[in-house]
């Protein structure tokens, strides 16, 4: 996000703190566990004024891809492997490249903290002086809690499989990706 005038700026969006208690191994002793917990700031993307105009489709292969992955795993004798990515959705493409990728217009969304927010805001460099009766932050990308994030992640990831790593989709299913070696075999399948 960037600092921005409020006047001007559209679509202000309010914000909501999502809390989680984990234990975790203590890094003093590794044989206990401590009880952490973890803030998430998320955009309460419900008072988006375009969001039922925006598309939010984030591909995801079907059951039946996706049994076909298990099946080509089980019959070439290969481990299957799954990943998560931490916080996903704020690794998406940026609205601006999003606007250049799908010919929408850029969107314009902005959001504004509570009080106690903007007292740890401005412990950030430059946000010393923020003023939020007159300034909002302006989302460069879409964070968690704002429909289009799902599709700008399944955007950056698609780019990542496809042209960094060399995958295809296939034509049964365009979230299904495969590749194949040099010898035209299939060496990965997701």
């Amino acid at each position: 996000f960037t600092r921005r005038p409020r006047k001007g700026a559209r679509n202000i969006l309010d914000v909501k703190w999502v809390c989680k208690w984990k234990k975790v191994a203590s890094k003093a002793d590794p044989t206990k566990q401590v009880r952490v917990i973890r803030m998430r700031m998320t955009l309460r993307g419900f008072k988006d004024m375009d969001a039922n105009s925006i598309q939010t489709y984030a591909g995801t292969s079907g059951r039946p891809a996706q049994r076909l992955v298990t099946s080509e795993a089980c019959c070439r004798g290969w481990k299957l492997r799954s990943l998560d990515v931490s916080k996903a959705f704020l690794k998406g493409i940026s609205y601006k490249e999003l606007a250049k990728q799908t010919g929408e217009p850029e969107r314009d969304v902005n959001f504004e903290l509570r009080p106690d927010a903007v007292a740890a805001l401005r412990q950030c460099p430059g946000y010393k002086d923020f003023d939020p009766r007159t300034e909002v932050l302006h989302c460069t990308k879409p964070g968690t809690g704002c429909k289009d994030a799902p599709r700008a992640w399944s955007l950056q990831l698609t780019k990542a499989t496809n042209a960094d790593f060399g995958f295809k989709p296939t034509t049964y299913d365009e979230q299904l990706v495969v590749r194949h070696d040099h010898n035209q075999q299939l060496d990965c399948i997701g």
